[in-house]
């Protein structure tokens, strides 16, 4: 029976953080910006209290200060960063906080970052795994196949395709977050990028798979999966552009022994939720990571797997729960 501090109160996916760990049996502080409408997780059975937090992404020297602060006046023994911004910040200033403090971060051993979708995907083409095509700006010469090395120009880009503006990582300064926008025409590209800004983001177009998602979420710990998930977005609910409001749960052993391929191929520690997507060929394709995908958690959630209260027991030392498949 721990106390535990879940950020980022305003984000929804906290409140199924904030259930799940209270549902373990720990005592829950919930923490959010000043000036939000009161966070619904607040008002759960298992929320102890709230707190005031200052802005991660604007002001990370303050806000672990704060986090330290906190940690020494109310005995935290863990904290649960819920948004990639205070997951940067906590992962750039680890060393100011307390060593007893446990972060539920996940780590890929340094490489590749989240945000490096090129670099993920060539440890997926290496193992084995097939991805979509993928194109990097190369300055004035146009694009770059970069996963494969073929270099082309802009008007030799396939239509439609999947603008990704990535989130910077490299936790320096205020934290920028990233975007998606689908794209019917090169000039619809143009339009976008003559909208943003390159500087301080890793900008790729992506090839678009029309075939439907799957999720595997997947707990490792010292180089085993000690819990893994699969779900996918009930037919008919909205897709692309947009959240899903339902999904299902899958079977489905050949994704599971991918998504583990993939993470064991980069040494990857921590909670992790992989996408795939079928291609026009009815291919499934590597899409993309996500660590702590806390949305998926409260998936599992629902369909009976505590992914929060068993990463948490793993890093306290104590036995979590023996790999399964969900139903």
């Amino acid at each position: 029976n721990s106390r535990i501090l879940v950020t980022d109160g305003h984000d929804p996916a906290a409140l199924g953080v904030v259930r799940a760990l209270g549902r373990a049996g720990h005592q829950v502080v919930v923490s959010h910006l000043a000036g939000d409408a009161t966070p619904a997780c607040l008002s759960s059975r298992y929320c102890s209290g709230g707190r005031i937090q200052p802005d991660a992404g604007k002001r990370q020297t303050e806000f672990c200060s704060w986090l330290a602060e906190r940690a020494g006046k109310e005995g935290l023994a863990a904290v649960v960063p819920i948004s990639a911004a205070t997951r940067a910040a906590c992962a750039d200033q680890r060393g100011e906080l307390p060593d007893s403090l446990l972060l539920l971060i996940s780590a890929a051993g340094g490489f590749p970052l989240p945000n490096d979708r090129p670099g993920w995907f060539r440890i997926a083409l290496n193992t084995g795994i097939p991805v979509p095509k993928v194109w990097v700006p190369r300055g004035s010469e146009g694009w770059s196949q970069d996963v494969r090395g073929e270099s082309i120009k802009s008007d030799a880009l396939q239509f439609p395709a999947v603008l990704r503006i990535e989130r910077r990582q490299d936790y320096s300064g205020p934290y920028l977050p990233g975007r998606t926008y689908f794209c019917a025409s090169l000039e619809e590209l143009d339009c976008v990028l003559d909208a943003v800004t390159r500087r301080n983001h890793s900008i790729s177009v992506q090839e678009y798979l029309p075939g439907r998602s799957e999720f595997a979420l997947l707990l490792r710990h010292q180089g085993n999966v000690r819990m893994q998930f699969a779900y996918q977005p009930i037919p008919g609910e909205p897709r692309w552009g947009s959240a899903a409001t339902r999904f299902e749960a899958v079977e489905n052993a050949s994704l599971f022994r991918d998504a583990s391929r993939l993470l064991e191929a980069c040494g990857y520690e921590g909670l992790a939720g992989l996408e795939f997507r079928y291609d026009k060929n009815g291919r499934r394709c590597f899409v993309s990571v996500e660590p702590n995908p806390w949305p998926g958690a409260v998936v599992a959630l629902d369909a009976g797997l505590n992914f929060p209260g068993a990463w948490l027991e793993l890093l306290q030392g104590e036995p979590a729960s023996r790999p399964r498949q969900e139903m």
